[in-house]
């Protein structure tokens, strides 16, 4: 009987542990996800040449070409200001002066 995590052979008969290996439990579950990975390249391989992917291409090497263009190590856009994170009390003020400042207009 096989083991459900790794897919090793058991005996059933036998009253041992079976401690399962990580690697083991990795190629297991990667055996299972053969006709997913499969489905993938295959979808990429579609993709590539489409004139999606070539746009994609082009806009890629467009802001790497343009200097202070791309990202930080953060993730977010260069040349943008980092934001303080608005708490609900500021966003409540916020929103009471932009209601009230439309009431008077």
């Amino acid at each position: 009987m096989p083991c459900a995590e790794c897919g090793a052979s058991l005996d059933g008969t036998a009253d041992t542990l079976h401690a399962c290996s990580r690697e083991r439990r990795v190629e297991y579950q990667m055996f299972g996800l053969r006709e997913e990975i499969a489905g993938l390249e295959a979808g990429v391989a579609r993709f590539l040449g489409t004139p999606l992917d070539r746009f994609e291409v082009w806009s890629a090497r467009a802001v790497r070409a343009r200097p202070g263009l791309g990202r930080t190590s953060t993730g977010r856009p260069r040349g943008t200001a980092r934001q303080r994170p608005v708490t609900a009390e500021a966003r409540m003020r916020q929103l009471t002066s932009a209601r009230s400042s439309a009431v008077r207009a």
